[in-house]
């Protein structure tokens, strides 16, 4: 390992302190998070002081039977890697912790808190269903599509309703009166309501919602910016000097053509209406770059000596840049910064016509005996109650709980983190209790859970959970892989996220641990194609049947 991932790995076994843990695939975080709980472990008074929380049965399989194995282990001689030696001593303090205070628990393995977010959703729903509410008795379904259909259907079928038809009928307007297109929105918002609906509860916002809109358009304005400068580089007066003297003959001719508003412009000045009309100058309406411009673009027998090397130059450089030619074909659509009256009205029947619908999956959920994972995990969050008012509930977990450590953190959605928040609801960095979150915010993978791998960036970039301050910590070593296979990686997803917006962090290159085999790190296999661009799964199942062979 590098010094400094080393020196990472030692500091996350302070006990006294929290921290962030960006770690990459192979990178080792279960034997982190192992050793961690093992030094918490040997400092509780109970094994129940400390909570490891995860996002599958698998997951926590995986980390008590390494907690486990690791106790059995330390029962023995002590191993001669040196690697497997620190793991081993920690174990021994535990396993003294555990005879001084009767622990016993590598026969009572189930005294370790280790289980997944949602199993502790419905444990801490359970124990106080009347302030959880019904979701508390339900049965959680990993699939509740149908249950948000039936939601969305109910919810339509309000249009004959006195109270709620009007909002209903406003937005099957706004739709051209397209009920199964309402449907799929609604089964769609329903599934991922719990980034939207502490929004659309407080009712709509219009300087809120028009500062957003503003603040989206600007940032794709920014972003064909960024792209279009650096893909020009010295061909950046070029572009200006063909802008100009294309917008002057527009005007000249008396065009109606939003090329007209380039006239005079002095390269540096970017708005959504200057990124549209380098569009419709640089593109065709198919988004590929234009070969022949002709005088509806400013380009006359007349000026054509003076344009044509710039454009040239211009077209070069669109050629060698697709994805410039994406941004600028996209920034065509950039809407206004501002509602009109009557779309705004149309928004409000949005806002009420989407609480309707959580209305009625709530009695969907009652009626079916069923219910999906953000219910029972708002459940739970109501069971805690708020910070400033904290339930029984969450007042004897908080003299309970004394360590909470979080796995795969870049997949917690919004309800979950919110759960986490009110768990932790109190804590101070000050009173011995700590937080050790572990992640990859490259490689979340459960956007179909409405994870928001925002949070973990926001988190790790502010450097606090709640009052908790977090120390971030980043491990490269890659355990898994062999050299070549790491270099390979490396190269790939430096550029794989070199263009990605700024919200992401950096990519950290990985440190191989393992020698080169003698085997290619990549190969690739091709498989034959039809006429019609397809191919014949059978070609591809035998040439992978031949890759295993």
């Amino acid at each position: 390992m590098r010094p400094d991932d080393a020196l990472a790995r030692r500091a996350a076994l302070e006990p006294t302190a929290s921290f962030i843990v960006e770690a990459a695939a192979g990178s080792g975080k279960t034997s982190l998070l192992t050793q961690r709980m093992l030094v918490l472990l040997a400092r509780v008074e109970e094994p129940e002081n400390v909570l490891a929380v995860t996002f599958t049965r698998k997951a926590v399989e995986e980390m008590r039977g390494r907690v486990l194995e690791a106790l059995e282990r330390a029962a023995g001689p002590a191993p001669e890697a040196a690697h497997e030696r620190t793991t081993y001593e920690l174990a021994q303090a535990v396993l003294a912790r555990d005879a001084a205070r009767g622990w016993r628990l590598r026969e009572h393995p189930t005294r370790l808190r280790i289980q997944t977010l949602d199993a502790l959703a419905g444990s801490l729903a359970r124990r106080l269903p009347l302030t959880a509410g019904l979701a508390a008795q339900l049965e959680v379904v990993d699939d509740a599509s149908d249950l948000y259909r039936a939601a969305a259907r109910l919810t339509i079928d309000c249009l004959t309703d006195d109270d709620y038809g009007d909002v209903v009928e406003q937005v099957l307007e706004h739709l051209e009166n397209d009920v199964r297109r309402l449907e799929g929105l609604l089964v769609d918002m329903l599934a991922r309501r719990d980034s939207w609906l502490p929004r659309v509860s407080a009712g709509a916002d219009r300087p809120r919602a028009e500062a957003a809109l503003a603040a989206v358009v600007e940032a794709a304005v920014r972003d064909v910016a960024r792209v279009l400068v650096a893909a020009c580089g010295s061909h950046h007066t070029a572009l200006v000097d063909y802008a100009r003297g294309a917008a002057a003959a527009v005007v000249a001719q008396g065009l109606d053509s939003p090329i007209g508003l380039l006239d005079g412009w002095d390269g540096r000045r970017f708005d959504a209406e200057v990124c549209a009309a380098l569009a419709e100058l640089l593109l065709t309406r198919e988004g590929t770059p234009r070969r022949k411009p002709n005088r509806k673009q400013g380009f006359m027998p007349e000026n054509k000596a003076d344009l044509a090397p710039a454009f040239a130059a211009v077209a070069a450089v669109l050629d060698a840049n697709p994805r410039l030619c994406e941004r600028l074909d996209a920034a065509r659509g950039l809407p206004p910064t501002a509602y009109t009256d009557a779309q705004w009205r149309t928004i409000e029947a949005m806002y009420g016509l989407l609480m309707l619908a959580v209305g009625q999956l709530t009695l969907v959920f009652a009626d079916a005996g069923r219910c999906d994972f953000t219910a029972v995990t708002e459940a739970a969050r109501a069971a805690l109650g708020a910070p400033e008012a904290p339930s029984d509930l969450a007042l004897a977990l908080d003299h309970r709980l004394e360590h909470l450590l979080v796995d795969e953190f870049q997949d917690t959605s919004a309800t979950q983190h919110a759960l986490l928040t009110a768990l932790t609801a109190g804590w101070t960095g000050e009173d011995g209790r700590t937080l050790f979150f572990v992640g990859d915010p490259l490689q979340s993978i459960y956007r179909f859970r409405q994870a928001e791998v925002g949070l973990f960036i926001d988190t790790a970039t502010q450097g606090r959970f709640g009052e908790v301050p977090l120390t971030r910590l980043r491990l490269s070593a890659n355990f898994r892989t062999s050299a070549p296979l790491v270099a390979w990686v490396n190269e790939a997803l430096a550029n794989a996220f070199g263009d990605a917006p700024a919200l992401l962090p950096p990519y950290v290159p990985l440190s191989p641990t393992r020698a080169a085999t003698p085997y290619a790190p990549v190969a690739v296999h091709p498989v034959g194609q039809r006429e019609d661009g397809g191919y014949d799964e059978t070609d591809e199942a035998l040439v992978v049947l031949g890759v295993i062979e």
